[in-house]
């Protein structure tokens, strides 16, 4: 018996073209001696990678944690989303990074968003699978407001931990 192809009109044996909707899955690993990527067929990074956290900034210009990878791991961000809460009286902008530095602008840090957070007025941003904004190793996600003012920013992130 003989699969993975057909008989043609003039008797010979043709292989079948790949299915279009056949895609192998990859995982992307760490760079090769020569610098280019390197890929481990049959691995596979989908949907279930994909975890959640909620987190509720209290507006200040003090840098906060909000995210913290798992140890040798770094975080690649999916969706980023943040809301006002009600009692937030005035606007500020508030700036999310990869780092520990002071601030967005600080050297090292990687800069993810700096918006506008108002009453009931936030930010959304969704990234493709492999497009997000990714931070170096055990880099920790960080915010912060460039003004203190009161209220709070409610948030949600959705994230893949990568080697």
């Amino acid at each position: 018996m003989t699969t993975g192809g057909v008989w043609s009109k003039q008797g010979v044996w043709e292989r079948s073209a790949r299915r279009q909707d056949y895609a192998a899955p990859v995982l992307e690993r760490g760079p090769r001696a020569d610098g280019k990527p390197r890929f481990t067929p049959g691995a596979s990074k989908d949907a279930t990678d994909t975890k959640t956290v909620q987190f509720v900034f209290d507006r200040s210009t003090t840098r906060a944690t909000i995210l913290t990878p798992s140890a040798g791991k770094k975080i690649r961000l999916q969706r980023v989303e943040c809301l006002g809460d009600v009692s937030v009286t005035g606007s500020a902008m508030e700036e999310m990074f990869f780092g520990t530095g002071a601030n967005i602008t600080t050297a090292g840090n990687t800069p993810v968003a700096y918006y506008a957070v108002n009453a009931n007025s936030g930010f959304a941003r969704t990234f493709g699978k492999a497009d997000g904004p990714v931070g170096t190793k055990d880099q920790v996600l960080s915010i912060r407001a460039n003004v203190d003012t009161p209220g709070n920013t409610l948030g949600v992130i959705e994230y893949v931990e990568e080697r």
